[in-house]
């Protein structure tokens, strides 16, 4: 873990030719060092990092990214830091403040072997976005969407369309309504866990339609205002169902009796 307003040279990697985890916060570096001197490097975090996409070599090891509030997003060094990355399979956008749709959108077709990709407060971000995802990332098994406020049930649609193997969804905070679930009830049919905390259009009549997904174990509707009681019943006799976290549901107010409808298994 490197933290510090520094430029660092590839004196700093010399003599680390086995390291496998790198983050840095707060700091500017050529990804040339790490292609050069790191090559068995397999995860990289970049915090509030001025980071140059390397002009030369690859991460032949890297499967794991993260980068988290960068200063200013430049193209040119997202696409050569994505070129570089072949063997990627989790990968981690957040409050990337700068990142424009037209530069998101370029940059997916480097995603395709992604199998776990989360894009928070990228608040630029649009339904065309959600559309490319879902035209390159035929791989994703856990997907992360929360915040994106602009992203609506119509842009969510298109990129389930070819997200069969999704096992984990966290649409929170997104416009997703109840054409969504029935999107996954009728193609994602390997769902295990879904998150829809604090979404507005969350009713009674959409947990009816979410209790149709026979695979569900872990259902989080925090904050929706709307679901009551009633809503909480459609899992009454769930096949799978284990959690469901309902607070701050302001129509629910006392879920322990709720909650002895359910399996013992459940809670």
């Amino acid at each position: 873990n490197i933290s510090g307003n520094i430029a660092l040279n590839s004196n700093v990697f010399k003599d680390n030719p086995f390291l496998q985890t790198l983050k840095l916060e707060y700091v500017k570096l050529d990804g040339s060092h790490l292609t050069q001197h790191c090559p068995n490097l397999k995860k990289l975090s970049l915090v509030w990092s001025d980071f140059i996409g390397p002009k030369k070599g690859v991460f032949q090891q890297l499967t794991i990214l993260h980068i988290t509030y960068q200063n200013t997003c430049v193209y040119d060094t997202l696409l050569k830091l994505f070129r570089s990355t072949p063997k990627l399979t989790v990968l981690s956008l957040t409050g990337l403040l700068d990142m424009t749709v037209n530069m998101f959108n370029q940059l997916v077709p480097y995603f395709q072997n992604v199998t776990t990709l989360v894009i928070k407060r990228c608040t630029l971000l649009n339904n065309d976005c959600m559309v490319q995802i879902g035209n390159y990332c035929h791989e994703l098994q856990e997907l992360d969407l929360s915040d994106l406020g602009d992203i609506s049930g119509d842009g969510i649609i298109a990129l389930l369309v070819s997200a069969w193997n999704l096992r984990c969804l966290d649409l929170s905070c997104t416009k997703t309504d109840d054409k969504v679930f029935g999107m996954l009830v009728k193609r994602v049919l390997k769902l295990e866990k879904l998150a829809i905390s604090a979404c507005p259009f969350i009713q009674d009549e959409s947990m009816k339609i979410l209790s149709k997904i026979s695979t569900l174990k872990h259902l989080d509707i925090s904050e929706c205002k709307y679901v009551s009681p009633e809503g909480l019943y459609a899992f009454t006799h769930h096949p799978r169902i284990k959690l469901i976290n309902a607070l701050n549901c302001q129509s629910i107010e006392k879920q322990e009796i709720i909650l002895n409808q359910f399996s013992p298994h459940c809670h």
